[in-house]
């Protein structure tokens, strides 16, 4: 059976989540009853298959001790390994554990009115109880909920807080907030939404602990997860819809409409504001500035507190936001549909004093240096690299600046677009793009380089047409048509992103097929002679005659993988053959490989192979069909 292609899957999803909205929305508790169902399944399949596996084994065990015989062809067989893998794995997964969320604790003692904030709260919704908080450095809010034993047992029930979020609400608002998240807790309805959540978060770790062992013995299970995991999650999809929803009018009950209406459109708003005006601005210091900011926390506060939000670029930000189209990408509903579903009315943006300074106190201070540290023992090193990189590009446009524009090769008039681009946080980049697409006109680097400027960076349509001709080519045609779709989204033209998703999705299927015949070489592929120029097959091989492992090589051969994906890309494969009393055969290849790409540049993708760690008719298809280099 072939497999179907992403845009095809994407489709089906959506296909299920509205068959699913449809039963939500006429016969809930029938909806209800199946979705209780389809999450039982998967646990009736993994005991089911489990029971089934250890009756085999067991019979087999008895039949091979029947029959002496019969043991020797089993173990001959490995039929025991592989039983007895593929029951540890099914056995293991019904205890795959998931981690509770890590971050500053919030002690009781420590934040008196956080606490308050939060018991007061989770009276009034009679919801269950939260026994930890922590603090991250995000701009956001959760509830999350871990089982206590693998996917067993109690649960325990972790509020977590971003400090960014406590800087940019005022108190009632970040009350909306945590009044939102305890409605997720609340109620059967609620309770019954987050066991639903579980079990696609535990399918979810599930899949990749099967996808990660890999082989025989997780074979079947891993065709079933293929199968059920997808379904779990878009049948479920409208329960999580609808819930938040729900969360959003408990908000609204135990706070105010003006309130819970501020917080949506503030992480929607001020986060995009915050991220241009201050955390960009600080990573572009590192370029100058050898050493890292040491107090990015308690200087985001001043920022936050001190510099007023600038109205027009709030209402283009939050003009883009109010424009996205509730989609199926995400279980939350677009910040239009929300806004409308409270019946929110014009709010203030400007929330003056924060969450952050009433509920965390006099403890502010030491949260922030907290966070500061952290960020600067996370970021620094890094900081300190991109500044050596940057000065060393800073001295190497200097030098190009120095030569006349028109003997510049082409390489280097990229480079002085590219260097302004990413060293040069005062200049524009622009003029230089346009001036090489100028010079080059048939690069589509340039084209998708100028289309990603004007369109993603400064919303100029003019960026439409750069970004349809990149698309063309394979390199940029996922970004390029990605790209395309969302502003064709964003501006409410859904048939023309439908087509664009469509594009980038095909790209994405072609590129990952590409990936996988790149990946490896085996018996069952084709090769042919390489399409080489005589000349460069001679260079090659005087390269190889001249690397160090050389004289431990007897005879090496080069063949070209015949590929479907791309074959203007090709894929050339080199076998050497270790002399006969030469010591670690298995590692010639690699370390051919490692010398001649010291030495030579090469083109395209190549892979080194030696005759003693390939099976005998790879090797003999290699030798067939390539050309015996003389070294």
């Amino acid at each position: 059976m072939s497999q179907l292609s992403t845009t095809a899957l994407r489709k089906r999803f959506e296909r299920l989540v509205q068959k699913a909205e449809a039963e939500i929305a006429t016969n809930p508790e029938g909806y209800r009853l199946r979705l209780v169902l389809l999450a039982a399944l998967g646990y009736v399949v993994i005991v089911g298959l489990l029971v089934l596996l250890i009756t085999i084994l067991g019979g087999t065990v008895y039949a091979a001790l029947m029959s002496s015989g019969l043991l020797i062809l089993l173990v001959k067989s490995k039929l025991f390994i592989v039983l007895a893998v593929a029951i540890w794995i099914l056995f293991r997964s019904l205890f795959v554990r998931i981690s509770a969320p890590t971050g500053l604790p919030l002690a009781r003692s420590d934040y008196p009115r956080l606490w308050g904030e939060v018991d007061g709260l989770r009276s009034s919704l009679a919801a269950l109880p939260v026994h930890e908080a922590v603090l991250t450095g995000d701009m956001n809010a959760a509830v999350a909920q871990t089982p206590r034993f693998g996917i067993f047992g109690p649960h325990k029930n972790t509020l977590v807080l971003g400090l960014e979020l406590l800087m940019t609400l005022s108190p009632q608002q970040a009350r909306s907030v945590l009044a939102h998240e305890f409605g997720h807790l609340s109620g059967s309805h609620g309770r019954f939404g987050n066991w639903i959540y579980r079990k696609r978060l535990t399918w979810a770790r599930i899949g990749q602990a099967f996808s990660e062992r890999g082989g025989l013995a997780a074979a079947p299970m891993t065709s079933f997860i293929s199968w059920y995991v997808p379904r779990l999650t878009g049948y479920s999809f409208a329960l999580a819809r609808n819930q938040e929803y729900e969360a959003d009018a408990v908000a609204v009950r135990l706070t105010t409409r003006e309130d819970a209406a501020a917080a949506l459109m503030l992480v929607n708003v001020r986060d995009e504001i915050t991220r241009e005006t201050f955390w960009k601005p600080l990573l572009q210091r590192a370029i100058l500035e050898p050493e890292p900011e040491t107090q990015t926390f308690t200087k985001l506060f001043q920022h936050l507190k001190s510099v007023p939000v600038n109205a027009t670029l709030a209402d283009v930000k939050l003009g883009a936001a109010l424009r996205v189209k509730t989609g199926y990408a995400d279980t939350h509903p677009a910040l239009r549909d929300r806004l409308k579903a409270i019946a929110a009315g014009p709010v203030s943006l400007h929330p003056g004093e924060t969450a952050a300074e009433s509920w965390l106190g006099k403890k502010l201070g030491e949260v922030l240096a907290h966070f500061d540290l952290e960020w600067l023992e996370r970021n620094g090193e890094a900081w300190r690299q991109r500044h050596e990189t940057a000065q060393a590009s800073r001295r190497h446009l200097e030098q190009l600046a120095q030569k006349p524009a028109d003997e510049l090769t082409q390489a280097e008039s990229w480079q002085v677009a590219t260097l302004i681009e990413d060293v040069c946080p005062d200049a524009d980049p622009l003029p230089a793009y346009l001036a090489y697409k100028d010079k080059y006109p048939h690069d589509r680097d340039a084209d998708f380089a100028i289309g990603r400027i004007q369109l993603i960076e400064r919303e100029d349509p003019r960026g439409l047409a750069y970004l349809e001709i990149a698309a063309d080519d394979p390199r940029h045609a996922e970004v390029a048509a990605g790209l395309i779709a969302a502003y064709h989204q964003s501006h409410e033209r859904p048939d023309l992103a439908e087509v664009w998703q469509s594009r980038a999705e095909v790209a994405y299927d072609r590129m990952s097929a590409a990936q996988v015949e790149r990946n490896d070489v085996l018996p069952a592929d084709t090769f042919q002679p390489p399409r080489l120029d005589a000349a460069l097959l001679v260079a090659f091989g005087e390269a190889v005659g001249c690397a160090p492992v050389a004289q431990k090589i007897k005879r090496v051969w080069i063949a070209e993988k015949v590929v479907a994906q791309f074959p203007e890309w090709p894929i050339y494969v080199v076998l050497a053959e270790p002399h006969l009393f030469t010591l670690a055969k298995e590692e010639i290849g690699q370390r051919l490989a490692a010398e001649l790409s010291q030495s030579t540049e090469l083109p395209h993708t190549w892979l080194f192979l030696t005759t003693s760690s390939t099976s005998r008719k790879l090797a003999s298809k290699l030798k067939a069909s390539g050309h015996h280099l003389r070294i």
